[in-house]
Order: structure tokens, then C-alpha cells, then sequence
């Protein structure tokens, strides 16, 4: 294909296989397009075809594979998408990314080389009656949802949080043939050459990225219960993360929130004292790998979600385990073997 030709203004960098989050966002931009169309467009080596035709399920009515030799980064893939759309698009389009490591570096390249609006970790997007695109998106640590405005004309780049829309049924239909074209990534920067890595604080990280989150509630009593867990949490190497409750008595910091009305935690370790485990609480720690919870109540929820429930104050359990965890670093230190 040469010149310009007048296509959906709507497409969908897909990533990698497919997944869900493509998905994801493939529905919205079909809302979007309407009554157009939506494409997706993606960018790799000649076998990433067959990964496109889940896609014609799911709203693409066009499909295009900018071709390269092997895997592209995340800047080639920017770039190329970002040529091939000001080469192929007359109008300004708007751009659907999900909201992943790999799509956020790619929307910010997309975002460059069309001069677009970027619009990162939105829930929704629609079109007002002016013409203009609105943009959902959380703010203030998810506590609020702010509308951004894109301006009726003006080309959008937006990346789509994985899971706040959901993946519609798929549906029967005509097949769509692949378009292919050599990708141009000329101008794309190099990779990045990584010298170190460094890593990050524990108390400072967001809980959405912690490894190890020690978690505590309204059972813990108060700011000194909170300090005790703190101590706890940092030869534990973990983020110190609690309940609505505790955030609501002011124990906590709010971005400290774990729950549907917080944060979605998915950490290896969950370690909970004095979380009663509300339907709301349990939902944001679903993705945790290994829960363990301390509570009084026989009945807290918390308990039959946890992998290992100790039925008990929770105080004497955090002492022995910060006597413990202290014991084994200074035998480590010492070059001993650290007792179990």
C-alpha cells in the first residue's frame, strides 16, 4: 500500500498473543469507531499473523501486521505504528493501548510520533456530542475519577487498565484477511542498556507492585499496633499496607488501602492481623499468591480465605516472628545457620 487512504480513526495496538487486555480494549474501541469500524494493528516477525485472528471475534474489522525480522521493543513498535497510522490515516485517530509495562512504553512513543494527547491508566473512554473524547481515569490514588477532555480533531493515545472494562462474547462473523506490510522503525531509539538495578523501598512502593505486604485492622488497636507491624514489615523485606477501617481511624495513610476501594493487591507473601476480611477486602487481595491471617474472631472471613489461619491475639504471633526473623539475620551475619 502508498498515499493515504480513509480508514477507521479507531485501532488497537495489540500486544504480544492477543490476551485479554487486548481484548479489552478492542471492545471499547468498537464502541468508539461506531458507526465505523475499529482496526487493530501490531507490529513482529511473519507468525505473529496467526496471533491476530482471535481479533475479527472481537470487533477488528480490519487487521494489520507491520512486519520485522525478529521481536520488536517497545520503542520500534511505537514508531512503527506511529508511521504507518500518519501514512495510512487522513484523519487524526484515536490509538487503544492496554495498560501494561510493555503498552505504556509504547504508548508514550505512539504518542510522540503522532503529536497525540496520551491518556494513560484510563477504565473508559467515549465520545461526547461535540466530537471530543472523554477519558476516565482515577486519580488521587484511585480514591476519585477525573474525565480529560481530548479536543474534537485532535489524535488520542490511550492506554486501557487490564480488567476494569471486562472481555465481551465473542462473535460470529465474516474472515478478516491480514494486511501486511514491512514495518519502518527508522528513528527508533536503541535499546536501553541497563546498568544497575536497584531496588525498591518497601515502605515507598506502591502495594499494586509489592512482592510481601503485611497488612493490618481495626484488631490491631491503633498507630502503635501499625508501628509494631512496620518493624515486622521491614525485616520482612514488605510493603505495610491495611484494611478501610484502619484508614478511616486515621492509622494509615489512604494510598495504604487495601480493598475494592483501594488497592488490588496480587503479592507473593499477604501476611494479615486483625483483618475481619469484608467482601470488599477479600476481593482486592484475590491475586495474592499465599495469605496468611491472625485474627481473634473465630468468624472474621479472612480466616477461611487464608492458606495458614492462626486463631489468637495477633501481638504475641508479630513478637515471636520479629524475634525470629531478627535471630535468623544476625546468624546470617555471623555466617551461621539460622534456627527454624
Amino acid at each position: 500500500m502508498s498515499g493515504k487512504q480513509s480508514l477507521t480513526p479507531v485501532w488497537v495496538v495489540a500486544e504480544g498473543a492477543a490476551g485479554e487486555a487486548t481484548l479489552e480494549a478492542l471492545g471499547e474501541a468498537a464502541e468508539l469507531a461506531r458507526p465505523g469500524v475499529a482496526g487493530a494493528v501490531t507490529v513482529g516477525p511473519a507468525e505473529t499473523r496467526d496471533t491476530l485472528a482471535p481479533l475479527a471475534r472481537h470487533g477488528a474489522a480490519r487487521l494489520v501486521l507491520l512486519r520485522t525480522p525478529g521481536a520488536a521493543s517497545p520503542a520500534e513498535v511505537g514508531c512503527a505504528v506511529g508511521a504507518w497510522l500518519a501514512d495510512h490515516s487522513p484523519d487524526p485517530v484515536i490509538a487503544l493501548l492496554p495498560h501494561t509495562r510493555h503498552g505504556l512504553e509504547v504508548a508514550a512513543h505512539l504518542a510522540t510520533r503522532l503529536d497525540a494527547a496520551l491518556a494513560p491508566d484510563a477504565v473508559g473512554a467515549r465520545r461526547a456530542a461535540d466530537g471530543s473524547l472523554e477519558v476516565t481515569r482515577p486519580a488521587y490514588g484511585d480514591r476519585l475519577y477525573a474525565t480529560v477532555r481530548v479536543p474534537a480533531g485532535a489524535a488520542a493515545v490511550v492506554t486501557l487498565r487490564p480488567g476494569a472494562l471486562g472481555v465481551g462474547p465473542a462473535r460470529p462473523g465474516s474472515a478478516v484477511t491480514v494486511e501486511e506490510e514491512p514495518a519502518t522503525i527508522h528513528g527508533a531509539p536503541g535499546p536501553v542498556r541497563v546498568r544497575r538495578v536497584m531496588a525498591a523501598d518497601p515502605r515507598t512502593i506502591d502495594l499494586r507492585d509489592a512482592e510481601r505486604i503485611v497488612a493490618g485492622g481495626r484488631g490491631v488497636g491503633g498507630p502503635d499496633g501499625f508501628r509494631e507491624l512496620e518493624v515486622l514489615a521491614d525485616l520482612l523485606g514488605a510493603a505495610v499496607g491495611g484494611s478501610r477501617v484502619a484508614v478511616d481511624l486515621g492509622w494509615i495513610p489512604w494510598e495504604r488501602q487495601i480493598g475494592q476501594s483501594g488497592r488490588a493487591v496480587a503479592p507473593e507473601l499477604y501476611l494479615a492481623f486483625g483483618i475481619s476480611g469484608a467482601s470488599q477486602h477479600i476481593a482486592g487481595i484475590e491475586r495474592a499468591r499465599t495469605v496468611v491471617a491472625v485474627n481473634a474472631d473465630r468468624g472474621a472471613p479472612l480466616l477461611g480465605r487464608a492458606q495458614l489461619a492462626a486463631l489468637g491475639d495477633w501481638r504475641p504471633v508479630a513478637e515471636a516472628l520479629i524475634e525470629r526473623l531478627r535471630q535468623r539475620k544476625t546468624s546470617a551475619a555471623a555466617g551461621q545457620t539460622a534456627p527454624r
